[in-house]
């Protein structure tokens, strides 16, 4: 990958409109990222998927977001792969030239 592994997990903070941009920053560090559905927009073309490019959890659900933590925490193997994953997606389907057209 070339790139240092220094964070296991990535929060984009979507309460604000900052949050598109530390979105795609997140993905293309690498890190799994975590981000409740409200952060991606539903008529972006090429969406994500859940639990392959990134993990959504539900921002209402204290305990679900505590049990995903704790898994890929525990599962770094398995957060890399899910990392490694959105960061080729967004180089594929979601660099700033891609999202002009949408």
């Amino acid at each position: 990958m070339g790139r240092v592994w220094t964070m296991k997990v990535h929060f984009p903070n979507t309460l604000v409109y900052y949050a598109q941009k530390r979105l795609w920053e997140s993905l293309l560090s690498g890190a799994m990222v975590m981000v409740d559905r409200m952060a991606i927009p539903e008529f972006m073309p090429h969406p994500f998927i859940h639990k392959k490019h990134l993990v959504y959890y539900d921002p209402n659900n204290q305990t679900e977001f505590n049990e995903l933590l704790d898994y890929y925490v525990k599962n770094e193997a398995e957060a890399r792969k899910i990392g490694e994953a959105g960061y080729n997606f967004v180089l594929d389907h979601h660099m700033t030239s891609d999202r002009v057209s949408y």
